[in-house]
């Protein structure tokens, strides 16, 4: 099949493009930046309408993967957020219809939720970031291909994604990456928020395994959370960076910002039934970040 990945350049939209290869697929990668696959690929903001004008030929799948996924970007620079997430997903809907497309796949947030207990697909939403709420005005742009034009979608809500790959620059994006990123460079570990908030991570290989569901039609017009069920705090995260370190790492707790979830955690019985099981725990997953670092 041939298939648009939009985002395919970045840390998720990478590892995706690469299974998507080895099923025999032909991928168009959608980014603002070019590839590290050798695949065709468009330099393109999503945000712009013109996107429409472009010649992709015939298209069977759309992953819309492109996003702002943070919640402390979408407080700083708002009117971004809603381009690229809210607008941007429009435009990605549009194309969809023009080019139609057998089917849209939508990576979405846990951040849709604000702060719940094992939040399961038929939780209320209540986003409490700018992020939170341009990912959920994003899915229903997504589900209404389904009732205008009969173009089937899956939704995959991810936790906090980590591993291999992640941008350790990026010190407002990823619970683990930003803690490692620190330890590497010292002993003390700056968090922001109490450090008993509670997470739950997802390995970037298990979201991936979850993704490639996405073609099996029992998918059709469902959403899916994408979590590991192991509840997390700071602390607990930076203990085992410690472990795995070798170094006594202090926390240093400074003033968080709004819109930052004091508490999330997801169910995620409805994925199993396809089959799917996470094989990242926290230990695991952490060792496959470093082992990666230090090849």
């Amino acid at each position: 099949m041939r298939i648009i990945v939009t985002g395919g350049s970045g840390f998720i939209g990478n590892k995706l493009v690469e299974q998507l290869k080895l099923f025999g697929h032909k991928i168009i990668v959608i980014d603002l930046v070019k590839p590290k696959s050798d695949v065709e690929y468009i330099i393109f903001d999503i945000s712009n309408p013109k996107i429409l004008d472009q010649n992709f030929g015939k298209i069977d799948y759309i992953f819309h993967i492109a996003a702002q996924s943070g919640g402390y970007f979408s407080l700083k620079n708002s009117y971004e957020d809603c381009l690229w997430n809210s607008v941007g997903t429009l435009n990605i809907v549009k194309l969809a219809q023009k080019l139609k497309v057998k089917k849209i796949v939508y990576t979405s947030t846990m951040a849709v939720y604000g702060n719940a207990k094992d939040a399961s697909e038929l939780s209320p939403p209540n986003p409490i970031s700018f992020y939170g709420a341009s990912k959920l005005s994003a899915e229903f742009y997504v589900k209404l291909l389904k009732e205008h034009n009969s173009i089937p979608y899956t939704i995959f809500r991810l936790f906090a994604t980590y591993g291999g790959t992640q941008n350790l620059l990026n010190d407002h994006q990823g619970i683990l990456s930003i803690y490692l990123n620190q330890a590497l460079k010292g002993n003390v570990i700056t968090i922001t928020g109490a450090k008993n908030r509670t997470r739950e991570l997802i390995h970037v290989n298990d979201v991936i395994k979850a993704l490639s569901l996405s073609f099996k039609e029992i998918t059709d017009n469902e959403i899916y959370n994408v979590t590991f069920k192991e509840n997390l705090t700071p602390e607990i995260i930076i203990d085992k960076i410690s472990q795995r370190l070798g170094k006594n790492l202090k926390i240093k707790e400074v003033k968080g910002y709004l819109g930052d979830q004091t508490y999330i955690t997801g169910n995620n019985e409805k994925l199993k039934t396809l089959g799917w099981s996470a094989d990242y725990d926290l230990e695991k997953g952490l060792n496959e970040f470093i082992n990666y670092l230090e090849v």
